[in-house]
């Protein structure tokens, strides 16, 4: 590729050179991805500390049991970390490989966090 093709390829609409190793970052999806996440952590918590539920993920529980909900937090902090570092890697092979990890991932933690708020609103 020549200098003038990769400028092209890595400056926006304003001309401001944007990484092309970041833009995932300013995804929408990406940022609704981190949300959602953040409530099934949010979810999880008032789950296990005030109805006494058990963890469905034997991943997941294996931290609780070991550290607490403070396991299970960074247990949950540790796989949002993981799929925005695969999205990253993914986008160096090609964008609609990341963009439809962050999407099934928003799918994932959407369904599970749908299924936390009918659990609670059980109790």
């Amino acid at each position: 590729m020549s200098d003038e093709s990769l400028a092209a390829r890595d400056s926006n609409d304003e001309g401001k050179t944007t990484s092309p190793n970041i833009v995932w970052i300013l995804w929408p999806e990406t940022w609704i991805y981190a949300a959602l996440s953040g409530f099934d952590i949010v979810l999880t918590y008032q789950l296990l500390a005030r109805l006494d539920h058990v963890e469905a993920n034997p991943l997941a529980r294996y931290f609780i049991e070991g550290w607490g909900l403070k396991g299970m937090v960074w247990f949950k902090l540790g796989m949002t970390a993981f799929v925005l570092a695969l999205l990253h890697a993914l986008l160096q092979k090609k964008e609609v490989y990341a963009r439809t990890v962050v999407r099934l991932g928003m799918a994932a933690v959407g369904a599970v966090n749908c299924y936390s708020i009918w659990l609670l609103m059980r109790a």
